[in-house]
């Protein structure tokens, strides 16, 4: 299937757990996801230099690229037990965020590797119980993230 053209609806939005390897990855569909909110930034460095005239001025520093979702809580969803696992052991795991199904040409995300770092469950009132979870780039890992394409 070709890429996407024109608008892309969030719900068009993949991620992907890799249950292989780096070189032969097995990409497992994370369906059990709510709204995602991806953080991709760069600090600011400031520099000041007489050249600049008075004027502070700066260069990007180190990058961010992280990732947080919510996901009905489901003891039963594989998914959810494989993170559960990571989360618990605190080891890092693989992952594939895309604008659309791994499968489609032209799918445009951010591949890494990740802690989970957060794995609380939500149980409000008259609402099914949640959990938050979330992401960050673990830097013991031999893959850093990188643009997907």
């Amino acid at each position: 299937m070709a890429a996407t053209a024109g608008k892309v609806m969030s719900f068009d939005g993949k991620a992907y757990y890799n249950a292989g390897t780096y070189g032969s990855p097995t990409w497992t569909l994370i369906p059990n996801m709510g709204e995602v909110k991806a953080t991709d930034s760069m600090d600011w460095v400031e520099v000041m230099l007489r050249a600049n005239g008075g004027f502070k001025g700066g260069v990007p520093g180190f990058q961010e690229v992280s990732f947080a979702w919510k996901m009905l809580y489901n003891l039963s969803d594989t998914g959810q037990a494989a993170l559960r696992t990571s989360y618990r052991a605190r080891t890092y795991r693989e992952f594939l965020f895309l604008d659309q199904a791994v499968a489609n040409s032209g799918a445009v995300g951010v591949r890494g590797t990740y802690y989970l770092i957060k794995f609380p469950r939500e149980e409000d009132d008259g609402k099914p119980m949640m959990v938050d979870v979330e992401v960050k780039p673990a830097a013991d890992a031999p893959n850093k993230p990188e643009y997907f394409e």
